[in-house]
């Protein structure tokens, strides 16, 4: 019941993050007045479309942090957030130059076009998230020599953390070298 009651809060934050950020930029022009300074325009697009990202920010770091099923230490979602975040502007912004390009949709498949791109997309957005959350995986792991992201996992008490992966000998040396 505990899985369940999580997914749907989960379901239901994410949801309301990217309703958030589809808001704020889409309907930020509207707001605006007739007649305003130029730099007063351009701090409501970048205030707009950093809202916007910061919305999305927390949907993916609310991916990233409660969806597997061991919850991620919050350091390691911020970076898990932000290679998907970044990748995902790149990929989009690369979808839409291959669309207005490229790709004849409509000639192909007509009044089911928008389906197909949209389907489309779908796809490729949820491979960027996929490769981000496996690229923060593999830097957790490297970094920390767990993959829960904290070395002290799976380690039984009073065993030395140097003798566990070499990768934690490391991590654990760096750090006291730092103190």
């Amino acid at each position: 019941m505990k899985r369940y009651s999580l997914s749907l809060t989960l379901g239901l934050a994410v949801g309301a993050c990217f309703i958030l950020a589809t808001l704020c930029s889409q309907l930020a022009p509207f707001v605006s007045v007739p007649d305003e300074p130029a730099a007063w325009s351009v701090l409501v697009f970048a205030a707009r479309w950093l809202l916007a990202g910061a919305f999305l920010l927390f949907a993916v770091a609310l991916l990233v942090r409660f969806a597997p099923a061991t919850p991620q230490p919050l350091p390691w979602v911020s970076v898990g957030a932000a290679i998907v975040i970044g990748s995902w502007v790149i990929v989009s912004l690369a979808f839409r130059l291959y669309l207005t390009t490229v790709a004849s949709y409509e000639t192909v498949f007509g009044s089911l076009a928008s389906v197909i791109v949209a389907m489309a997309y779908i796809y490729v957005s949820t491979i960027v998230f996929l490769f981000g959350a496996q690229v923060d995986a593999i830097i957790r792991a490297e970094v920390t020599g767990a993959p829960s992201g904290s070395p002290t996992v799976g380690v039984p008490p009073g065993w030395p953390l140097s003798r566990t992966s070499p990768a934690i000998g490391r991590a654990t040396r760096m750090r006291a070298s730092r103190d």
